[in-house]
């Protein structure tokens, strides 16, 4: 499992790419909005 925090922009060229790359694979993804992020 990978969790990827990105600008929706860059996350649609990523699913792009990545579906040329890897199309037919069965791999599944979903995103999720980001309500908040941070440090401690």
């Amino acid at each position: 499992m990978f969790l990827i925090h990105l600008p929706p922009e860059t996350l649609q060229t990523l699913l792009t790419d990545l579906g040329r790359d890897f199309s037919g694979s069965g791999i599944h993804h979903w995103r999720v909005p980001v309500l908040d992020q941070g440090r401690l």
